[in-house]
């Protein structure tokens, strides 16, 4: 069962122009790596993002919604958390943001085997990772 669910969303726009599509490409990577590299693996997905400016003008920009999920303790739920905080300031500095949107939530998910016997699948409880077998390794570490 994971824990945790982080994501930070990747703007395509700043100032209401758009960013060259090498720059949005790189960070994009760079939060699939941040998350491959500390939780395992990550999805990436389209998404749009809005905002009102000072004037009251409404902007849209497509995004990347990069996430992941995590567990364990609690110091390293914290210290992902702490990480993520610096990449998206990272983020938003070198592409001129006022700011950059990361959720990090409190999650209860399991995980389905197609190996399950029967025609509805079991669910498996990551606490019996033996079940799991590599993929453990890949989800978990």
């Amino acid at each position: 069962m994971a824990d945790c669910e982080f994501s930070i969303h990747i703007p395509t726009q700043s100032g209401g122009h758009d960013l060259p599509q090498a720059m949005v490409d790189e960070w994009v990577d760079a939060a699939m790596e941040f998350f491959i590299e500390r939780l395992g693996g990550c999805t990436v997905v389209q998404g749009a993002g809005a905002w009102k400016d000072a004037s009251g003008c409404i902007h849209r920009e497509p995004v990347h919604i990069v996430s992941a999920l995590g567990s364990g303790e609690p110091e390293i739920i914290n210290d992902n958390k702490y990480k993520l905080k610096l990449l998206a300031k990272n983020m938003g500095r070198s592409m001129g943001q006022m700011c950059v949107l990361t959720t990090i939530k409190p999650v209860s998910y399991n995980f389905v085997s197609p190996e399950c016997e029967g025609s509805i699948p079991n669910t498996i409880n990551t606490n019996k990772l033996a079940d799991l077998g590599d993929l453990a390794d890949w989800l978990f570490t």
